[in-house]
């Protein structure tokens, strides 16, 4: 029995997503899970290919249901202020947020400077050096860069700064570890843009609404 293209690419779909052989042949009307065995393996099938993509998009999904309910309970509350209250309130919330971003992307990029010299286990220091004559006579002295290892000094100092970049994130508490993983930082800031374009969206639904 001939099948149609947009079956197979159904069922190679649903393949990737980790559906069982059955339960592809019941879905997509195949006489048989041997059907798509045979195609998996003719074609080279990878199973679970996307079913990560698909464990995010339900994820996503879920945020964005919490944000619409969030946003409909903010409007309701808004609903009791009156129009002055409304205008203020959305220009303090616009100029905060953007300091806060400010802020958070700074120690953001300290952050990350900090763990590059860590890596690198060097910083760049400038020393004099002497400039001779032919007879070794000192003529000048002129400022060269050099690569040095960092001492213990220095690591510790990069340490209390990571500590406080991490406060500033709000990623830690004052005395938590210093060692910070820079995709938490990043997973941070998304969270607090999602915040912000909550709460602005919100204050503009109120404004066309009422």
């Amino acid at each position: 029995m001939a099948y149609s293209e947009k079956q197979w690419q159904e069922a190679k779909a649903l393949f990737e997503l980790g559906k069982s052989p059955q339960e592809i042949a019941d879905k997509v009307g195949f006489k048989s899970r041997d059907t798509v065995n045979k195609k998996a393996i003719k074609e080279n099938w990878e199973k679970n290919k996307i079913l990560h993509q698909k464990a995010e998009l339900i994820e996503l999904e879920e945020k964005n249901s919490t944000i619409q309910e969030e946003n409909s309970t903010m409007v309701e509350k808004l609903a009791n202020l009156e129009d002055y209250q409304i205008t203020i309130l959305k220009e303090t919330v616009e100029s905060e947020l953007k300091r806060k971003s400010i802020l958070l992307s700074t120690a953001n990029l300290s952050l990350i400077r900090k763990n590059q010299l860590l890596t690198k286990n060097k910083k760049t220091v400038i020393e004099m050096e002497t400039i001779y004559s032919d007879e070794g006579k000192p003529l000048k002295k002129t400022p060269v860069e050099i690569e040095i290892e960092l001492s213990p000094n220095d690591l510790k100092t990069l340490d209390e700064g990571i500590d406080k970049n991490a406060i500033t994130l709000e990623l830690a508490q004052r005395h938590a570890s210093s060692q910070v993983n820079i995709q938490n930082t990043n997973a941070q800031q998304t969270k607090i843009d999602i915040d912000k374009d909550m709460i602005l969206d919100t204050l503009k639904a109120f404004d066309d609404e009422y």
